[in-house]
């Protein structure tokens, strides 16, 4: 079956057991991806599992209420996102622009025991974000085991256990952690942007302006780049290329890999020494849809066309699953992409919500 997708079949076991407690039907992975999920209720919550068939490890989610801190992750130090975040707990590190401790410390000591034993597996995480309380877990393999879905079900009914505490503990203004000011202020709700008009483009004088247009950016970007190959180690030596400029060699869509739910640009050469531009970034989001527009504005198709990536160098590791095993790499922030020799987007320049393409308002 493959690597990507050795523990599908234990994926299917294990949901015939979990559907009837959670009163939800196993949905399978979109193309090219590995995790499966059902969504239910238990509680009187609605709830989520997800089974990755690639890792054999599962996730957990329950909605809590919206709160102040806005963004909150918890991971088992192993974790290669910890990074240099402090520790809250043994083993366990807190990544929040607030103060780490005293948000850990304002929950009940039964919900810190009970978090921390959750995540004695390697590589655990542990979200808050956007109403939504998640839990990464699992050795890998764990699906496997007979007894897998009791071990779900049990790791479900703990994170409902530790929700309410989330919600009063947590409800708090960041600002002011020590304090523990109490905060309902609703947060206001951004204003819809309309996308932009499409106006028709000839496809051959847009392809004329294109490769200009990245030369451009190469050469705004000259002094901050650096040769793409030999690449830093992500892990060791990140620090001295973090926010240097690098040109990726074309990759066709075909060709990119799912990161979990995300497709991914990846490029390397050796162990931590990769490049990975994920296309649910901001700048890449841009990208796609001014291709999009491309596409609507010249009457053609992109089709499998090869992203020639100019990338900033986060300073932030990731981990994907690229050339048959898990690569150390570079997170890149998008700045511009030069798609086949047809179009190029620079990512760094808006309109609103949008980046143009070269010569789509010229």
């Amino acid at each position: 079956m493959g690597l990507f997708h050795r523990f599908r079949e234990d994926v299917k076991r294990v949901a015939a057991m979990l559907e009837p407690v959670l009163g939800g039907e196993l949905a399978g992975p979109a193309e090219d991806q590995i995790t499966w999920h059902i969504d239910g209720t238990r509680g009187g919550r609605t709830v989520q599992v997800e089974l990755n068939e690639m890792h054999g490890i599962f996730g957990i989610a329950c909605n809590v209420e919206e709160l102040p801190i806005e963004t909150l992750r918890i991971e088992e130090e192993q974790s290669i996102f910890s990074g240099d975040t402090p520790y809250i707990a043994p083993k366990l590190k807190m990544s929040t622009p607030w103060d780490a401790k005293p948000l850990w410390e304002r929950l009940p000591d039964t919900t810190r025991h009970m978090i921390v034993e959750m995540m004695e597996s390697p590589s655990s995480s542990m979200a808050v974000r956007n109403g939504r309380l998640s839990m990464l877990l699992g050795s890998v393999g764990l699906l496997r085991q007979a007894d897998a879905h009791v071990v779900i079900v049990r790791q479900l009914d703990r994170l409902l256990a530790i929700a309410p505490a989330i919600e009063t503990s947590w409800n708090v203004d960041p600002r002011f952690v020590g304090a523990g000011r109490s905060t309902h202020v609703p947060k206001p709700q951004p204003q819809p942007v309309a996308p932009l008009a499409v106006e028709t483009r000839d496809a051959t004088t847009i392809s004329q302006r294109a490769q200009p247009a990245r030369d451009a950016m190469l050469e705004r970007f000259a002094a901050e780049r650096i040769e793409t190959f030999p690449a830093a180690s992500a892990m060791s030596e990140r620090d001295r290329v973090i926010g240097k400029v690098v040109l990726l060699p074309p990759q066709p869509p075909s060709a990119w890999v799912s990161d979990f739910t995300h497709k991914t640009i990846a490029v390397g050469e050796a162990e931590h020494r990769w490049y990975f531009a994920r296309a649910d970034e901001p700048g890449f989001t841009r990208v796609l849809r001014a291709v999009e527009r491309y596409e609507r504005a010249t009457g053609t198709k992109v089709d499998d066309e090869p992203y020639e990536v100019i990338g900033r160098i986060t300073g932030e590791p990731m981990m994907v699953v690229a050339a048959g095993k898990a690569q150390v790499g570079h997170k890149l922030e998008m700045l511009g992409a030069l798609v086949g020799s047809r179009v190029f987007i620079d990512a760094t320049q808006r309109e609103g919500a949008d980046s143009l393409f070269a010569g789509e308002r010229d």
